[in-house]
């Protein structure tokens, strides 16, 4: 079967609300070889319709026994970070304006991170293997925005007073 060709998809300003199974670190508990940075967005009912119909691999949260009465499952898309290759992810990290590019050695700061909201583009990566295809998501570009936190506030107000020096004699 020949490939099929799919878009790109740009998602904006996603909340952390919509920022599910964040996994920075790369952590594979099946495989402790296998190092590749994951996260998931959830996904509005209309857009899982639309990227399952061109071909995207959209998957569904399981129901708890103790959700509440009347909860469904929430469809999602796993992507995957790849920094190797013709053409690695670029992850931009922005505190109060100021822009880091994190590389596959920092984006692990991001598991324990506040974000506040991100906007990102995925590519596809379409597979067909014994009769089955599909595509799967891998990050071509993000911006995350990080809520500052109270003390880096602190610190910044006062970066630039004069200190007194303590002298060590």
């Amino acid at each position: 079967m020949a490939k099929t060709y799919i878009q790109r998809r740009t998602f904006k300003g996603l909340g952390k609300e919509r920022i599910y199974f964040k996994n920075f670190r790369g952590i594979d508990r099946f495989n402790p070889n296998n190092h590749k940075p994951t996260f998931a967005i959830f996904l509005e009912e209309e857009q899982a319709e639309q990227m399952k119909k061109e071909g995207w691999a959209v998957k569904y949260t399981k129901v708890s026994e103790d959700a509440p009465e009347g909860a469904t499952p929430r469809p999602y898309i796993k992507v995957t970070i790849k920094f190797d290759g013709g053409r690695p992810s670029v992850v931009n990290m922005v505190i109060d304006g100021d822009r880091t590019v994190l590389d596959e050695n920092s984006v692990k700061v991001l598991d324990a991170a506040d974000i506040s909201s991100m906007s990102i583009r995925i590519r596809p990566y379409v597979w067909d293997e014994s009769g089955k295809h599909g595509a799967v998501a891998y990050l071509d570009k993000m911006n995350v925005y990080i809520e500052p936190d109270e003390l880096d506030e602190e610190l910044e107000s006062h970066s630039g007073e004069d200190t007194e020096e303590i002298p060590f004699d």
